[in-house]
């Protein structure tokens, strides 16, 4: 089961970094590829079950390494890279219904104070 199929990993691959170099001696586990473990971040994100209960059966590697990559990714900037260029693929191929899109915005700064001022402005 691919939620990635072949046409859009060939786009997206390059906005993922190359596998680490393993080490000589003792080169540990072989890493999961990228596309897998993308794979898993999806089935995770789209169905909202916990990371642990990612089912093995499924080969996208474990729920925690999906976390971790998913937590890697997003600290070197890749995901900021790729959601301008998947918006702009769906925004040019006509086949993404945008009538049924609903925005909001959860980018808001948390306010600042302490919590007997925040329940002062609350109640205002």
């Amino acid at each position: 089961m691919a939620i990635v199929d072949d046409r859009t990993w060939q786009c997206v691959e390059p906005f993922f970094p190359a596998p680490k170099p393993r080490r000589a001696r003792c080169p540990g586990r072989l890493p999961i590829d990228n596309r897998k473990t993308l794979n898993g971040i999806l089935f995770v994100l789209k169905t909202g079950i916990p990371w642990e209960a990612l089912p093995v059966e499924l080969e996208y590697g474990s729920g925690v390494t999906c976390w971790r990559r998913l937590r890697e990714w997003r600290l070197s900037g890749v995901w900021g890279k790729l959601l301008p260029f998947l918006l702009t693929q769906l925004n040019d191929s006509e086949a993404f219904n945008w009538g049924r899109v609903q925005v909001t915005r959860n980018t808001s700064r948390p306010r600042t104070g302490t919590l007997r001022q925040l329940q002062r402005r609350k109640l205002r």
